[in-house]
């Protein structure tokens, strides 16, 4: 899933925990604060006329053509999965994705334990996220987490400015941004970026609870190490690092059950 996000070492969790929930996953033990910005700063209420007129296209349409994306209209990548940076081997990762020529696109991330680990836990899960590109932006409309034996965790974007999630029984509903993304559409729009800039900005995270304000920047962008980007939280709680080229090269995650990385069997491109 660096230099801008410092992680406590030597954190340790439960290594069950960790697997299960920080394999491309997200820590969503605390609470941010609300969307709304100090010192004249934007809040929700100041993206409300920018709702008003892409909501539609958000919600209950999808433009008759959409521009190409930067990033290749289909792509499959194999990643190994481990802990910390370059640590004990967890397990292995397929990313997908798909953009139909009107703009709807798939994303899907499969992940499964291997080794010692796939006997000591079994893991497996399939992520999916459905959206619209457009203008340059992954607009995630219902995501899904799904693992055998227990309920699926779902996301979905009821308007342009509110988001609904059923995770253990419970369900979520809460203000974000038109242009706020869940995991899988940030990774695909730190691509974009490397791609076709803007080399630094801000965007908001979805999870369960709530929206994280980020921000990203470009790093490197190298055609034979790829390119380099960085996105963080504005309370530095959660952090990814993507090398692209042509796919994901590598993916570094941090949150608060830890640092996971995700590398390309490049044998397998």
């Amino acid at each position: 899933m660096t230099s801008g996000p410092v992680m406590t070492p030597g954190a340790k969790v439960p290594l069950m925990e960790a697997i299960e929930n920080s394999l491309f996953g997200f820590s969503l033990k605390k609470r941010t604060p609300a969307l709304q910005r100090q010192g004249g700063r934007r809040g929700i209420g100041g993206w409300f006329s920018l709702a008003l007129v892409i909501g539609g296209a958000v919600i209950n349409g999808f433009a008759a053509q959409a521009a190409d994306p930067a990033v290749p209209r289909q792509g499959s990548v194999e990643l190994t999965v481990k802990q910390g940076h370059d640590g004990l081997t967890l397990g292995v990762s397929t990313l997908r994705w798909a953009v139909e020529h009107d703009g709807r696109y798939r994303i899907e991330l499969e992940t499964r334990a291997t080794g010692p680990m796939a006997l000591l836990t079994g893991f497996a899960e399939i992520r999916r996220t459905d959206g619209v590109w457009q203008e340059g932006q992954w607009r995630m409309q219902r995501s899904v987490r799904a693992r055998p034996g227990r309920a699926d965790e779902v996301m979905v974007r009821l308007d342009a400015l509110t988001i609904e999630t059923q995770r253990k029984g419970k369900t979520y509903r809460y203000e974000a941004p038109p242009t706020a993304q869940d995991f899988l559409s940030l990774l695909l729009t730190l691509a974009e970026r490397c791609i076709t800039g803007p080399a630094a900005g801000e965007t908001w995270l979805l999870s369960i609870k709530s929206a994280k304000r980020l921000t990203y920047q470009r790093k490197a962008n190298d055609a034979a190490t790829g390119c380099t980007m960085q996105a963080v939280t504005e309370k530095n709680d959660w952090s990814m690092e993507l090398v692209w080229r042509e796919g994901p090269l590598r993916l570094v995650v941090s949150g608060e059950d830890g640092t996971f990385s995700h590398h390309r069997v490049e044998a397998a491109r």
